[in-house]
């Protein structure tokens, strides 16, 4: 079975750093996508994204140079931790329909 999702997951940013970085996730389905299309891909890189964002966001009122820092590490971070599963979805993509048009 094609699993048909990403699961998003990064350490929630917190603003007392003596606190221990709580793990977030956020399931991104894509089964709805043709992954093989540049407009699907795009779609899930939107979508991705999306769920980055949401899990990096801050609290505005705790604006602050080193909240922003930390902000933009969770999003690169995570980001790139994401690579190698949308890589996956492609690949398996691909596999699915050489497999059917080999039928």
């Amino acid at each position: 079975m094609f699993v048909k999702s990403v699961v998003v997951v990064a350490a929630a940013l917190l603003s007392l750093p003596a606190v221990a970085e709580p793990m977030v996730a956020r399931q991104v389905n894509f089964g709805d996508l043709n992954l093989e299309s540049d407009a699907g891909r795009a779609t899930l890189q939107k979508r991705l994204n999306r769920a980055v964002a949401s899990i990096c966001a801050v609290n505005p009122v705790d604006d602050s140079a080193a909240v922003r820092e930390a902000q933009d590490r969770c999003i690169s971070e995570t980001s790139a931790g994401l690579q190698s599963q949308v890589d996956a979805a492609v690949r398996a993509s691909r596999a699915k329909t050489a497999r059917l048009a080999s039928n």
